[in-house]
């Protein structure tokens, strides 16, 4: 009756003596914190929700998602911590569990340095109850600010779970993470060659498949030594054929054979792949089917690549774990030749480009599609072209070229991809060139525009998310 008619104190009163005649102080924990949150007396709050964690000191991810909710208000944080940090000696009991929400806040908030502290305090504490298990939450810790490329306080982290608990679990993935940190920094050498140290000291272990991955990866991805890279693919495949970077490592070995133009070897790898990989519901299954398409329209046969489409298309996975993430291209691949499959010299020519651009011969590619576009100004391709053009020179950094053929693509009324257009200066805007007003911009003239396109949910959900 009190909170329907918001008479909070007198509920607050009431609470209490019920608590008291019932001798109980466990009850009415979170009808109390909820009137506390409501009246904004967060450390009233945060004693009720360390009350509860007394009795019942598992549920710490519980409570810690209730705090997560209140991060949405900015002035509740810094009273909830300083209640926390004022309670870390009252209750040494509840040590453990205040040093893990306030380890947990601190990183949230990207206050690392005292989530750091927290956070080792914490696994100090559990030391003597599982040492195995030690570095969990320093490993956890460690993978966040990797992402957020704070990666001194990630190697710290990791040095932490080397030098202080030696028998943990974490160990050889802090290894692992310390050569990833390499990677990060542009260190590529380095990081092949602690990689490499690693496989040749632990052999046995799970991460040596990845640090494999990681050595190809590298070879492939920044360093460009095509050969290299097909050799750690071969290595993982020969040395771990049951790891499930098996399948990963021979679309890999895939795309190296492409750009070293041994297209039937290629053909090879994916023919493997669906050999061995026989469930249709599959991603990779799919993947190798759409992959075997590209590959024809790259050999020059692109009704051999509409029946690989097809199959693919065919295909049904319903497993919302395991989205299919190749669809998209798929669908863009079966247009591009449906529509322009009176073109085959057109078709040629963006397979010749795609296939340079991968071996990153970008001048050649670029040439052949410049001199294409303005032989051939009323060809249909010539769409796909531009956009392609667009996508090589963002592929080289050059932004603002890119928004330049961009822009022109979307000003050109008989353009079929302007909204696409669009997209793609948004995308450039927000995550190459961090101009966020500049993308909110392209992607509300999107939906002014081109309210039947097909790209209209995704703007309106980077709309929200940029706003923020």
């Amino acid at each position: 009756m009190f909170l329907d008619n918001q008479l909070y104190n007198e509920a607050i009163e009431c609470y209490k003596r019920a608590r008291n005649k019932l001798k109980n102080k466990s009850l009415f924990i979170f009808e109390l914190a909820g009137i506390y949150t409501l009246l904004s007396e967060y450390e009233l709050m945060t004693l009720e929700f360390l009350n509860y964690l007394e009795n019942n000191p598992k549920q710490i991810n519980y409570i810690d998602s209730r705090i997560v909710e209140l991060e949405k208000s900015g002035e509740s944080i810094p009273k909830v911590i300083r209640t926390l940090e004022k309670e870390l000696k009252a209750r040494k009991p509840l040590a453990s569990q205040i040093h893990q929400l306030l380890g947990n806040i601190y990183t949230r908030t990207q206050n690392y340095k005292k989530a750091y502290d927290h956070l080792f305090a914490l696994e100090e504490g559990l030391l003597s109850i599982n040492d195995k298990k030690n570095g969990l939450y320093l490993y956890r810790f460690a993978l966040i600010t990797t992402r957020d490329n704070e990666l001194e306080y990630a190697r710290t982290a990791y040095e932490s779970i080397l030098n202080r608990f030696p028998n943990s679990i974490y160990v050889n993935k802090s290894r692992i993470g310390l050569a990833k940190i390499l990677e990060h920094k542009g260190f590529y050498l380095e990081a092949v060659n602690t990689f490499e140290r690693f496989v040749a000291s632990f052999p046995k272990s799970s991460e040596a498949v990845t640090a494999l991955i990681r050595i190809g990866d590298i070879w492939y991805g920044e360093l460009f030594d095509i050969a290299k890279a097909e050799k750690a693919y071969k290595r993982l495949i020969n040395d771990y054929p049951k790891s499930p970077e098996r399948k990963q490592a021979l679309f890999k070995l895939g795309e190296c054979a492409i750009i070293s133009n041994n297209f039937d070897t290629a053909k090879n790898y994916y023919l493997q792949i669906l050999r061995e990989y026989k469930n249709k519901t599959d991603i990779n299954f799919k993947k190798a089917q759409y992959s075997l398409a590209r590959l024809e329209f790259y050999r020059g046969f692109p009704s051999k690549s509409i029946q690989f489409l097809n199959i693919y298309f065919n295909t049904r996975i319903n497993n919302p774990l395991n989205p299919d993430y190749y669809e998209n291209d798929a669908l863009e691949l079966q247009m591009l030749i449906q529509d322009n499959r009176n073109d085959s010299t057109g078709l040629a020519i963006f397979a010749l480009a795609d296939v340079l651009k991968m071996q990153r011969k970008y001048t050649e590619s670029e040439n052949i599609v410049s001199d294409y576009i303005k032989n051939n100004p009323d060809k249909l391709i010539i769409n796909d072209l531009e956009i392609f053009l667009a996508d090589l020179n963002k592929t080289q950094g050059n932004f603002e070229k890119a928004l330049q053929t961009l822009n022109k693509v979307y000003l050109n009324e008989k353009n079929m991809y302007r909204d696409k257009a669009l997209k793609k200066m948004a995308e450039i805007y927000d995550k190459d060139l961090n101009v966020k007003e500049k993308a909110v911009q392209s992607y509300e003239t999107l939906l002014a525009i081109f309210p039947e396109s097909i790209y209209i949910e995704e703007a309106r959900k980077k709309i929200r998310t940029l706003e923020k």
